[in-house]
């Protein structure tokens, strides 16, 4: 009887204690929040996952907390080894904890074969061709510096079964895709990206002393087999590289009022922060030709994603005031030296005016406009043309939007300080009945100087006959970039087959 008493209180003493234990708990501590990956509220990964110990983990940060440490302290407890970015945190406010992650078999193999002596950040320029890459990919690159050889690619992506690229957009736009967390080896990322997907990689290595580099591969382990939802706007590749980074520090930490953040705009604010400490520019080879011949361009001299202008208006016996809001993300009138090529991309862009004599009026609503006016003769790749909107008629005093589609293919050769191109396109416009047409657009780009910009372009609407799309406009603009996110801008556009009419305007850009 007295040796059963013996190995009773040998067995119930440290599970009574683990039972009872009260744990130091760090309240808003924001490295354990971004360990379960909360945003607001809850988590980002489902609820149902098995990433949580405790049925309200997903909602409860200290309900995660206290069922994590009482598991650590668990007789024979091996969650360490599943866990062991979240082991070592709450050890540190817990010192009684004890554990090893010796017998983490699994965990141990992984470390041998992942190094993160060097921690950067890869940023994958969008490929001009490409409407699913128009905002760029970025993810995290793990080197061990001792051995070249030895990298791995983590980063977070959708899930994409169908290769119809609208269908991505607006699927990441409104509804969500599954997303994923996936580590590989680097020489398998840099081939998809260089050769398949003819994307440029730079590579940004981070300021991280060992403690962070060893946090941020243990969590990495933490992630696998992990599902989070996908969206374009508020959880995207860029979002999901920063969650895993604020655990270096706040200062990786990322706050921004709008709904979004592109990975420029979070590798600028690294570059500010002073937490890059090399950057490297992997180009494909196309690039690697205009490298040769321009020299490398400065990706982080890119503007704010959001741009909006104010403009002083005149058309014809009319005055007012012009607005134009592009939320995203790059506009082909932008004055940066980020880009070789003329780009645009932007995703529910919103123009119009208010006219003193009758209101506002809506011009139009760009749901996606995408255009590239590339260098044929350096880069082999055709100029590309892709819109879908709704529009007004020109000059009209009332807003009447009519759905419009435009795709066009075109060439560009380059010239010492302007681009020469010809993109002609073919639309689809309904205003009443259905109309088609073909804009056989001609235009010039130039940098008269770093900070001026002049496009020239001509574009003759012509479809059949009786119907609305009849007209042409002759358009030039010239920017002046006062500050990196600030342009001093005018604007004229002449409409020779609508009685002469035409449109002024004066006013500035401002990208934020």
């Amino acid at each position: 009887m007295k040796y059963f008493l013996s190995v009773f209180a040998l067995v119930m003493i440290p599970v009574l204690a683990w039972a009872n234990t009260d744990f130091v708990y760090p309240e808003y501590d924001i490295e354990w929040l971004s360990l379960l990956h909360y945003s607001g509220s809850k988590s980002r990964i489902n609820k149902d996952s098995d990433f949580f110990l405790s049925d309200a983990g997903y909602k409860n940060p200290k309900a995660e907390y206290i069922a994590t440490a009482q598991a650590l302290i668990a007789p024979g407890s091996t969650i360490h080894c599943k866990y062991p970015a979240r082991a070592h945190f709450i050890r540190q406010y817990n010192q009684h904890i004890k554990y090893s992650l010796s017998q983490c078999k699994e965990y141990l193999e992984f470390a041998d074969k992942v190094s993160a002596d060097s921690v950067s950040v890869v940023f994958a320029a969008e490929n001009s061709q490409s409407p699913a890459s128009m905002m760029g990919h970025s993810f995290l690159l793990l080197s061990d510096k001792t051995n070249p050889m030895s990298q791995h690619a983590f980063g977070y992506m959708a899930k994409v079964n169908d290769v119809n690229p609208v269908k991505y957009i607006v699927g990441g736009l409104f509804s969500g895709l599954d997303g994923f967390y996936q580590l590989t080896p680097y020489t398998k990322q840099k081939q998809e990206y260089l050769n398949n997907q003819q994307r440029s990689l730079w590579q940004f290595e981070l300021l991280l002393n060992k403690d962070q580099q060893e946090l941020l591969k243990q969590h990495i382990w933490e992630l696998k087999d992990h599902e989070i939802t996908y969206s374009m706007l508020d959880h995207n590749c860029n979002d999901a590289t920063i969650e895993v980074l604020k655990l270096a520090g706040a200062e990786f930490d990322y706050k921004s009022i709008k709904p979004f953040v592109t990975p420029i705009e979070y590798l600028q604010y690294l570059d500010n922060k002073n937490l890059i400490a090399k950057t490297t520019l992997i180009p494909t080879d196309k690039i690697s030709t205009v490298v040769q011949k321009y020299g490398v361009n400065d990706i982080l001299d890119a503007p704010k994603p959001m741009r909006l202008s104010v403009s002083a208006v005149r058309q014809k016996e009319q005055s007012g005031i012009g607005f134009d809001f592009s939320p995203v993300y790059q506009d082909i009138h932008d004055i940066t030296h980020a880009y070789f090529d003329d780009i645009e991309s932007k995703i529910m862009n919103v123009a119009g005016r208010y006219m003193f004599s009758n209101g506002v009026v809506l011009d139009k609503l760009d749901v996606l406009s995408l255009k590239s006016v590339l260098d044929y003769n350096t880069e082999r790749s055709f100029s590309k043309y892709l819109k879908l909107s709704f529009e007004n008629t020109p000059i009209s005093k009332h807003t009447r939007l009519n759905p419009t589609a435009e795709f066009g293919l075109g060439i560009g050769w380059h010239m010492d300080y302007a681009r020469l191109y010809v993109l002609p396109r073919i639309g689809y416009k309904y205003i009443d009945s259905s109309a088609i047409y073909v804009v056989p657009e001609v235009g010039l780009i130039s940098r008269l100087f770093d900070d001026v910009k002049l496009i020239i372009t001509y574009e003759p609407y012509i479809s059949s006959a009786g119907t609305v799309v009849q007209y042409s406009n002759i358009s030039g603009y010239i920017g002046y970039r006062i500050t990196k996110n600030t342009e001093f801008f005018f604007d004229g556009t002449l409409y020779p087959r609508l009685d002469n009419r035409y449109s002024l305007k004066i006013g500035v850009n401002t990208h934020f």
